[in-house]
């Protein structure tokens, strides 16, 4: 729960209130005026609030438009802004998906929530990619766990 400051007193903003501002934004467009404005190529929601009845938080994932180098320079910073003035509250938990490590970027692309995306093949590229990368890295994961084991 964020208690926020009202001409008419303190509101009480709980995660559910978040979610609803978040859908609101989706469907009026508005998340997509953000996302093309800093070069944003998909946004996801995954983790507890699509499958807990009472999350924590609200986990997104934000990915830039690859081959556009004015991306990232309109910056990470700039959405992350962006979207807590679209939700309100202090329920989001952003994640760069472009720089997360490839198990978060598991979790954010496969069983997630498809939040925006730039092409109709932005989110089948993106899982492709991060499913290569963490098989790939499956042997660096095991070799970790050994390592603990001892």
């Amino acid at each position: 729960w964020v208690v926020a400051m009202s001409q008419g007193g303190d509101v009480t903003i709980s995660v559910h209130d978040s979610y609803a501002a978040l859908n609101t934004a989706v469907e009026s467009g508005e998340l997509a005026g953000v996302c093309v404005r800093f070069g944003v190529e998909i946004v996801t929601l995954f983790g507890g609030a699509l499958t807990r009845s009472d999350p924590g938080d609200l986990d997104i994932a934000v990915g830039f438009r690859r081959g556009d180098p004015s991306a990232p320079a309109r910056g990470f910073l700039g959405v992350v802004n962006a979207l807590v003035e679209l939700v309100p509250g202090d329920h989001l938990d952003i994640m760069d998906l472009d720089r997360a490590d490839p198990v978060a970027q598991m979790a954010a692309l496969y069983g997630s929530r498809i939040l925006y995306q730039a092409s109709m093949t932005a989110t089948t590229e993106r899982q492709m990619a991060a499913f290569t990368m963490y098989h790939d890295t499956q042997f660096l994961r095991d070799l970790q766990t050994e390592a603990l084991r001892r």
